[in-house]
């Protein structure tokens, strides 16, 4: 049961680092744009 919660706990937390890398990403090339 313990594991369980953990994985999820590292899902959610590997998603919610992959949307702030993308945002940065995002903000980054359009700083470059202008």
């Amino acid at each position: 049961m313990m594991m369980m919660m953990m994985i999820m706990i590292m899902m959610m937390m590997m998603k919610n680092l992959k949307k702030r890398i993308i945002f940065q990403l995002k903000k980054l090339m359009k700083l470059k744009k202008l």
